[in-house]
C-alpha cells in the first residue's frame, strides 16, 4: 500500500504513471491472493488454513452481496471468532478488513478499466445507494471515485 501511495503522489498524468499504478494495484491483488493460508506461522493449524482458504473463496464469490463477517462465518461453517483467529494468523488482518480490501480492489479495477458510471459500479460492488459507495470509497480508497478514475487516462469518465 505504501508503494501505491508513493506512486499516486508522484503521478503526473502520463501513461507511464498510470501503468505504474495499474501494475502496483495488480501486485497488491497478487499479494492478497498469496495470503491464502501459506503462512509459515508455527501456531497456524491446518484447520485455520482451511478456514482461511474457504473464507477467501467466499469473499471472492460474495463480496458484492455481503460485507458482514458473520455471514461469511456462517457460509463456511465456523464462528466469527474462529474466522477472525484464522485471518489474523494467516495474514495479520481482520476478516472485515479483508472484505473491504477486496471490495475496494474491485471498485478500483472497474473505475480504472471500464467506462461504467459510479452509480453502476456502486451497484456492481453491492451498494444500493451511490452516495454510500462514494463515502466508503473515500474512507478506504483515500479519494473520490472519479478522482481515482482521473489517474487512468484510458478510462472513460462516467
Amino acid at each position: 500500500m505504501s508503494a501505491i501511495k508513493r506512486a499516486y503522489h508522484k503521478e503526473d498524468g502520463s501513461k507511464l504513471s498510470a501503468a505504474i499504478l495499474q501494475h502496483l494495484l495488480y501486485a497488491m491483488l497478487l499479494t492478497i491472493a498469496g495470503c491464502d493460508g501459506k503462512s509459515d506461522a508455527p501456531s497456524m493449524t491446518d484447520s485455520h488454513r482451511r478456514t482461511f482458504r474457504r473464507f477467501r473463496r467466499a469473499v471472492d464469490a460474495k463480496f458484492a452481496q455481503t460485507r458482514t463477517v458473520e455471514d461469511y462465518a456462517e457460509a463456511i461453517g465456523c464462528s466469527a471468532k474462529s474466522l477472525r483467529r484464522a485471518c489474523m494468523m494467516a495474514c495479520g488482518s481482520s476478516p472485515k478488513a479483508l472484505i473491504e480490501q477486496r471490495l475496494i480492489l474491485e471498485a478500483k479495477r472497474l473505475l480504472a478499466h471500464t467506462g461504467l458510471t459510479v452509480e453502476v459500479i456502486a451497484t456492481e460492488v453491492g451498494f444500493s445507494e451511490p452516495t454510500n459507495f462514494v463515502k466508503f470509497f473515500r474512507r478506504h480508497g483515500g479519494m473520490r471515485p472519479l478522482d481515482f478514475r482521473a489517474k487512468f487516462p484510458g478510462a472513460q469518465s462516467g
